[in-house]
C-alpha cells in the first residue's frame, strides 16, 4: 500500500466529527484474505486514526504458542510502518486474561491465530475492520486481525511477513489498491480483479500497482515490503519519523553496527535472547562480569555496548587493551575522543548517556551545511564558529564547484537543505575512499547520489527503494551509523 500525498491509493473512510476538521478515515477490512480475493463486507463508519490515540497501537495475542509466526509478525510490522512513521506498536504480549472470552474490558488491537494447511504457502489472514475500531476487549471476542499459520511451522517467512505488513495496513486504515479508480487503463480494464472502486474512500496517493494493499503487487504476496508510495501515504497520515538509524534500535542496533550478530539473525532472535547475546560480547571483550552485565537494564547495556563498539571501530584501542577496561574506563576514553573529534564540551559529554556520547559523533549532519563543512574538515569548529550563516552557505558552494563538475550556478539553485545534503554525498565519498578527488570531479550530483545508494544498500543492508524514498542527508547519516565511517 502506500501512503502519501502523491501516489498511491489509500482510502480513508470518512468520520462524522473529527477534531482539528480532520474527515477522512479508513474502509473495512474484509473477512478472510488468505486466497487473495476481495471480501469486503461492511463499510466501518465513524472510526479513527491512531492519531487520536497519540499513534500508539496496543497489540496483543489472544493465541498461545506459534512463537516463530509472533516474532516474524512483530519484526515486520516494526521494519516497515512503525520504522516509517510516528507509529507505536506496544505490548505484544498475550491478550488480557489470556485468550477468547473472559471478563476484561481492557481494549487491544487483538490477534487471534487459526490453523490452516500448506495452501498460500502456510499464512494468510484478515482483518475486522479499520484504525480504531480494531480495539475490542475478551468480553467481545472479536478480535482485530485474524492470521492463519500452518501449525507445523512450515509458512513461509516471506508469506507471514507478507500478510502481517498487508493486515496492520488494514489496522492503520487502508483498502485495497485495487479497489481504487486508478485501477483501470485507458480502455477501463482494470489491472488487477477488483469487484468495484470502494465507497466513502479517499484516494491519498495515485495507483500503486506494486502497494503491499494491493493483492497484484509484483512480489506476488509473498513478501512484505512497502513501497515509496506506500510510506508516502503512512507519513501524510502518521507523519514521518526521523530517520532511524541502527543506534536507536537499543541491544539489537549494538549487535548489528558491532557486526556480533547479522540482520537476518537478529530477526530470528527473540528479544531476550539478543540481550543475552550482548551480555556475552562485553564480558568476553571487557573486564567486567556477566553478573554485572545482567544487573544493567536494556538502556544501559545498549549504551555500554555502544562503547565497545565505538572504540573497535575506530580502533583507537586494541582487543588486547579493551579487555582490561572497565564499563567507566570505556566511558571515559569514548568522551575524551568525542571531544576531540566533534569539539563538544567534556562536561556536555559528561552530562550524557553513553549510547548518546556515541549518537553525538554523527549529530554533526543534523548542522545542515555548517556540520558538511565540519565533517567534510573545509573548515574547522573555530572558523565556522566565527562566519556568518551566507558565508558559511557560499563556502559550500565553492568547495562542491570545485570538486565536482556541476556548477557554481547550480548550486546556488539549491535551497539549504539540499546544498547541506549534496555536501554531505561529496563528503561521503571522499571519506570513505571508494572515489579519488579525481573521479568525484568527473560526478554531478545525481552521479553522487546514485552511487551513495548503491554503497549505503551494500553498507546497511536497507532495501535500494527505501534508499531512494530518503534525502541525500538521510543516506549519508544511514550510513554514518558507524563510527568507522567518520571523518
Amino acid at each position: 500500500m502506500n501512503i502519501k500525498i502523491n501516489s498511491r491509493y489509500l482510502y480513508l473512510f470518512r468520520i462524522a466529527l473529527v477534531v482539528m476538521s480532520v474527515v477522512t478515515f479508513i474502509g473495512v477490512a474484509g473477512a478472510q484474505e488468505k486466497t487473495g480475493t476481495t471480501q469486503q463486507s461492511i463499510i466501518v463508519k465513524n472510526v479513527r486514526f491512531w492519531t487520536a490515540n497519540s499513534n500508539i497501537v496496543p497489540v496483543c495475542w489472544e493465541t498461545p504458542g506459534y512463537n516463530a509466526e509472533k516474532a516474524i509478525v512483530r519484526s515486520a510490522v516494526s521494519n516497515t510502518w512503525e520504522r516509517y512513521s510516528y507509529l507505536s506498536f506496544t505490548g505484544w504480549g498475550a491478550c488480557p486474561t489470556g485468550g477468547i472470552g473472559g471478563s476484561s474490558s481492557e481494549k487491544h488491537m487483538r490477534i487471534r491465530i487459526k490453523p490452516q494447511g500448506n495452501e498460500n504457502a502456510g499464512a494468510g489472514g484478515s482483518a475486522s475492520g479499520y484504525g480504531m475500531d480494531t480495539l475490542s476487549s475478551a468480553d467481545d471476542n472479536r478480535p482485530g486481525v485474524t492470521m492463519f499459520f500452518n501449525p507445523d511451522g512450515s509458512a513461509d517467512r516471506g508469506r507471514i511477513e507478507y500478510t502481517a505488513v498487508h493486515e496492520f495496513g488494514h489496522v492503520l486504515g487502508f483498502v485495497h489498491e485495487q479497489d481504487s479508480p486508478g485501477n483501470v487503463d485507458a480502455h477501463g480494464v482494470a489491472y488487477c480483479k477488483s469487484p468495484g472502486n470502494e465507497a466513502n474512500a479517499t484516494a491519498l496517493t495515485e495507483y500503486d500497482p506494486d502497494s503491499i494493499m494491493n493483492y497484484c503487487n509484483k512480489d506476488g504476496n509473498m513478501k512484505g515490503n512497502l513501497t515509496a508510495k506506500d510510506i508516502q501515504g503512512l507519513q501524510s497520515i502518521y507523519g514521518a519519523r526521523s530517520l532511524r538509524t541502527a543506534w536507536d534500535e537499543g541491544i539489537t542496533g549494538v549487535l548489528l553496527v558491532g557486526k556480533f550478530r547479522t540482520r537476518q539473525q537478529l530477526n530470528a532472535m527473540a528479544f531476550e535472547d539478543r540481550r543475552n547475546t550482548l551480555i556475552v560480547e562485553l564480558s568476553n571483550r571487557t573486564k567486567d562480569t556477566v553478573a554485572f552485565y545482567q544487573s544493567l537494564n536494556d538502556a544501559d547495556l545498549a549504551g555500554t555496548g555502544a562503547l565497545l563498539v565505538y572504540l573497535r571501530e575506530v580502533r583507537s584501542r586494541t582487543d588486547q587493551q579493551i579487555k582490561t577496561m572497565s564499563a567507566d574506563d570505556m566511558r571515559n576514553i569514548v568522551i575524551i575522543e568525542v571531544n576531540a573529534r566533534i569539539g563538544r564540551g567534556i562536561r556536555e559529554l559528561q552530562a550524557m548517556s553513553n549510547l548518546e556520547v556515541v549518537k553525538s559523533v554523527t549529530t554533526a549532519w543534523d548542522e545542515g551545511i555548517t556540520g558538511v563543512l565540519q565533517m567534510g574538515k573545509f573548515r574547522t569548529r573555530q572558523q565556522l564558529n566565527a562566519m556568518p550563516s551566507e558565508d558559511r552557505r557560499n563556502t559550500l558552494i565553492v568547495e562542491l564547484s570545485n570538486r565536482t563538475k556541476d556548477t557554481v550556478g547550480y548550486y546556488q539553485s539549491l535551497n539549504d537543505a539540499d546544498l547541506a545534503g549534496t555536501g554531505a554525498l561529496l563528503v561521503h565519498l571522499r571519506v570513505t575512499g571508494s572515489r579519488t578527488d579525481q573521479q568525484i570531479k568527473t560526478m554531478s550530483a545525481d552521479d553522487m547520489r546514485n552511487l551513495v545508494i548503491v554503497e549505503a544498500k551494500v553498507l546497511t543492508g536497507r532495501e535500494i527503494r527505501e534508499l531512494q524514498a530518503m534525502s541525500n542527508l538521510e543516506v549519508v547519516k544511514s550510513v554514518t551509523t558507524n563510527p568507522n565511517l567518520l571523518p
